[in-house]
């Protein structure tokens, strides 16, 4: 009987020697990786294990394709999750800890941080068709948002520990103050002008700028009707009026002012010669 051996079939010899410093290469470079990062004796073994399986099976190129198939969880030696690939509705999603993102319904990419308990802090994405970055509160709900408005630019909106709005700023140019109804009591526009509403939502109390460029106040009464008007004339002079108006006399003719509670308006005097 002749006695088989590598000298029989040199190419066989080939393949072991290679083998051999392939899987010295791996231990060296495993040593380092575990004293660097202490990789534990079990997973030295696998790893030096599955590249030996792969050099002499020939699968080398197939287990080092770059695809590792979802969903799969890493996890620390206490078994708590550390990071985490699955699908949610049938999207992609990658968690960490308290931090998960992905792509959401609408096709556009959100991101998620949780507060310790579970309940979401803060997200950013799209919904009902606007990309917004959100915060919520402890009870759960949104207390702040900064987004896209509907009528187009940018908006600021704080809201109530139950969520409901309290303030907005648009990129209009405009400031709302809202009571706790939901109706809108104050606000200042981009033209420079500032009421105050009832809870009717009537203008009682309006300041800002005169058709002629000069400031003007307005005081109104629960159903809107101006009553009490403070402005400058054409001359440069002064008036506040408070209706309804009543006659004046010839000494308010002489002197600019009416009946005494109906207006008053300031004197210029002669003009200098």
């Amino acid at each position: 009987m002749k006695l088989l051996t590598t000298d029989t079939y040199p190419d066989v010899r080939d393949r072991l020697d290679r083998l051999a410093s392939e899987l010295r290469e791996t231990k060296r470079e495993l040593h380092r990786v575990r004293l660097e990062r202490r990789i534990s004796p079990t997973i030295m073994l696998l790893l030096v294990t599955a590249l030996g399986s792969a050099v002499a099976t020939g699968s080398l190129e197939a287990q080092t394709s770059g695809r590792i198939i979802a969903p799969f969880t890493v996890i620390d030696t206490t078994g708590r999750e550390l990071f985490k690939v699955d699908t949610v509705n049938d999207l992609p999603r990658i968690r960490v800890g308290r931090v998960a993102m992905g792509t959401g319904v609408s096709g556009a990419g959100y991101i998620v941080v949780e507060r310790s308990d579970g309940k979401n802090a803060l997200t950013l994405g799209e919904i009902d068709g606007k990309f917004a970055l959100r915060v919520m509160g402890t009870r759960n709900a949104e207390i702040a948002s900064v987004g896209e408005a509907k009528v187009g630019g940018g908006v600021f909106v704080a809201n109530d520990a139950a969520g409901k709005i309290r303030m907005l700023m648009s990129g209009t140019g405009e400031l709302h103050a809202v009571d706790p109804s939901g109706r809108t009591r104050a606000t200042m526009t981009a033209d420079g002008a500032f009421a105050i509403r009832n809870a009717a939502g009537t203008t009682v109390l309006r300041v800002g700028e005169s058709p002629g460029g000069a400031g003007q106040f307005l005081l109104a009464n629960g159903t809107g009707n101006a009553m009490v008007e403070a402005g400058v004339l054409a001359t440069g002079a002064g008036v506040v009026r408070a209706y309804p108006l009543g006659l004046g006399g010839p000494a308010g003719n002489l002197l600019g002012l009416g009946v005494p509670g109906t207006f008053i308006v300031g004197f210029l005097g002669s003009p200098k010669k």
